[in-house]
């Protein structure tokens, strides 16, 4: 691979040209395939190779491979290994040419057919130069589905008549039979790991301003720290560097529970890359393309975005918007990293909807047969007898798709193929009489004991005590709302029968909040730029030693005791624009929430009502969660807090009710709440009054109902 861009271009522009005319004179011979890799023979271009002398293509065509590194082993018949020098020689006798890394820069001839298959999705950013040549290198350039074919189209510097859809040929194993790869670690799950290189030996530069360790988050001391809990969970973790990762000061590991494996290590396994993905529970990735491949296995996976913000300004992404299309827990610390691990050992896979959709987006073809597909859009045929393709399809393994909640040790331990299809049917057969008792079982195997109501209310006043605190450090104000707030004026303290607590702040300090609450342990904080879980369009500060179980939702919610914490923002001073907005909001509120589980409550008994539900939540679902997240998010911003007399907690149930002067929160008092005070606006009253009519009254016995959570446990 010359590395040298001028000399490249000089080479292109001079050498190249003469090769360019000498091809359009020497005829093509059509029973030639030439596969050329002007890095190590891998990728697509090796599961093509592969699945030619599998299908035993080499009885038609003969197959020249090109490649610089060493061959090893028997050459099948009517197969020649070549250099990539030599391969120039191949290029125009070759009717069927396809690339995964580089090219050469050679114009096809007629009746010649050659092929970019690239090697991922072009999810991360490209240099723009990659694509300004004006010649046309290839006949196709393949594009999983229609949304990545513009970028094809400018990466590889063609027009978009040239991209055909095509999946990534190498994905077709993942969907083979499990290969019973001996991990060498005793677990009930496995997550695969496999971040993207930050600093390349290889390629000659960094995708970021520094590398501080060799996987995100994790020195490999605080790795050998984090090995006793995966033990504990029965978790194993296998971490596969990039190929192109810098390695300096890189130490190889095995211990119980994770294995860190570089690139030459993970090829003296002998494993196939793909294949060993198949067997996966879980993967957690960064910004390789490998997340839109694994979304063809519908399992759980993660993202490391701690340096999101210097990758971006580096080597940067070639999607607006990349957040949109990473459909999955979201890991800046190593607390998020154990919370995705914690999901996962309690079943729970919040994004699985939001992530079939993204699937569906950017993989057209979810079948298995990509690697024939390929050759079909290069001019192959296959043999008069060609064999079937050994896959089972997008719908699983040909033993069957693993159960979430069945322990499948395949490579693991001593249960594989069969019997763990086996395993799974009758799990399946066995969980549907039961599916909600195994889901509370789940919560309860963590739990010490169920909490008491009083314990509820305690453990969520420990949180607001807490906030507090913080905000009082950090100069931020806040002040108590809703019943709380209520709570505060009539009680001194919670609502007899509520056990809730919310708190809201001004936009601009709500930002400022959320900015802190990113950066602390103590709690976990949810906001639905972080969790799509639920329908909610606001901050939840949650206590990590508790989780709620919901009769009905079951533990779909995923957290434990919390406060609600809330944002005001500007309203436009027109009376009638003002209704508007706020009724324009309810309504897209509205639209996000039919995207999520519902309680039957909530769901209309009228069946034309009902229908119509069902067909608003087929629209809403197919734009997905965070595309109504991002909408509703620029709406709120519409109007800024300083510059109206207005104000209003847009996502409030109590709509125009909850219309404010802004100059009441221009000061805040000190209000008694339990044994501590708490901050409140000094517009309290204004609200109070709009929101609950004559607010020192109690409301009638039947109506003095609160929000007590089905269930509630203390979690070891």
């Amino acid at each position: 691979m010359i590395k040298n861009v001028a000399l490249k271009k000089l080479l292109s522009g001079t050498v190249f040209r003469g090769i360019t005319a000498l091809n359009r004179a020497v005829p093509v011979r059509d029973d030639v395939i030439l596969l050329y890799c002007n890095m190590e023979f891998r990728d697509n271009i090796r599961y093509l190779y592969d699945y030619l002398i599998e299908q035993e293509y080499n009885r038609k065509y003969t197959i020249i491979r090109s490649q610089n590194e060493p061959f090893t082993g028997p050459v099948p018949d009517n197969v020649k290994i070549v250099s990539n020098a030599a391969a120039i020689g191949w290029f125009l006798r070759a009717g069927h040419v396809f690339y995964t890394f580089g090219k050469l820069p050679i114009e096809p001839a007629a009746g010649q057919k050659v092929v970019q298959t690239w090697h991922g999705a072009p999810f991360k950013g490209f240099d723009a130069a990659m694509g300004d040549d004006s010649r046309v290198y290839y006949t196709a350039a393949l594009s999983s589905s229609e949304f990545w074919k513009p970028i094809v189209a400018r990466l590889q510097g063609c027009g978009e008549d040239r991209v055909a859809i095509c999946g990534q040929p190498r994905t077709d194993v993942m969907f083979e039979p499990d290969p019973g790869y001996e991990i060498g670690i005793d677990c009930d799950r496995l997550v695969m790991w496999m971040p993207t290189f930050r600093k390349s030996a290889v390629l000659g530069y960094s995708d970021v301003e520094e590398q501080k360790t060799i996987v995100p988050l994790f020195s490999q001391q605080e790795l050998a720290d984090l090995n006793a809990q995966l033990q504990k969970d029965r978790t194993g973790l296998l971490i596969k560097l990039h190929p192109s990762q810098d390695l300096t000061g890189y130490q190889g590991m095995n211990l119980s529970n994770i294995r860190l494996m570089s690139h030459e290590e993970f090829g003296r396994s002998g494993w196939d890359l793909y294949r060993l993905m198949g067997m996966t529970d879980a993967l957690i990735t960064d910004y390789s393309s490998v997340f839109t491949d694994y979304m063809l296995l519908d399992r759980p996976i993660a993202f490391t975005l701690d340096d999101y913000d210097d990758y971006k300004a580096t080597r940067g992404f070639s999607v607006e918007d990349p957040d949109a299309l990473m459909t999955g827990h979201k890991i800046r610390t190593r607390e998020d990293f154990l919370e995705f691990m914690e999901d996962l050992a309690a079943g729970r896979d919040p994004w699985a909807s939001e992530r079939r959709r993204v699937n569906a987006l950017l993989n057209q073809y979810q079948d298995g047969q990509n690697r024939r597909r390929c050759l079909e859009i290069g001019g192959v045929t296959p043999p008069a007898d060609e064999k079937k393709q050994g896959t089972a399809g997008a719908s699983g393994r040909s033993g069957g798709k693993k159960s979430a909640g069945v322990p499948v040790k395949s490579g693991r331990g001593k249960e594989t193929g069969t019997k763990a299809a086996e395993t799974g049917t009758k799990a399946a057969e066995t969980g549907r009489k039961s599916k909600d008792q195994m889901a509370e079982e789940k919560v309860r195997k963590k739990t010490k004991r169920l909490m008491t109501p009083e314990e509820q209310k305690q453990a969520a006043y420990e949180i607001l005590c807490w906030l507090k605190d913080l905000c009082d450090k950090e100069g931020i104000h806040y002040s108590l709302t809703g019943g709380t707030l209520l709570g505060a004026v009539r009680h001194k303290g919670y609502i007899p029968w509520d056990d809730d607590i919310d708190v809201f702040l001004l936009r601009p300090e709500f930002e400022r909040l959320d900015k802190v609450l990113r950066g602390q342990k103590e709690y976990k904080w949810i906001t639905p730029r972080n969790y799509l879980g639920r329908y909610w369009n606001h901050g939840r500060l949650v206590r990590r030693d508790t989780k709620i179980y919901d009769d009905e939702l079951g533990d779909s919610m995923g957290i434990g005791i919390f406060i609600d914490i809330l944002a005001v923002d500007g309203l436009p001073d027109n009376p009638l624009e003002r209704r508007r907005h706020i009724a324009r909001m309810r309504s897209l509120y509205r639209l996000k929430r039919s995207t999520t589980p519902q309680k039957e409550e909530y769901i209309p008994k009228n069946p034309i009502k009902r229908a119509g539900k069902s067909l608003i939540q087929k629209y809403t679902l197919g734009r997905g969660v965070e595309y109504w997240n991002r909408k509703i998010y620029r709406y709120k911003l519409k109007y800024p807090v300083d510059q109206g007399q207005y104000v209003c907690n847009l996502m409030s149930q109590y709509g125009a009710k909850e219309i404010l002067h802004r100059s009441g929160f221009d000061s805040y008092i000190e209000m008694p709440f339990e044994d501590r005070t708490f901050s409140v606006f000094a517009g309290y009253e204004e609200y109070l009054r709009g929101v609950y009519g004559d607010y020192m009254q109690l409301p009638p016995e039947d109506k003095r109902v609160g929000h007590h959570f089905d269930k509630a446990y203390w979690i070891s």
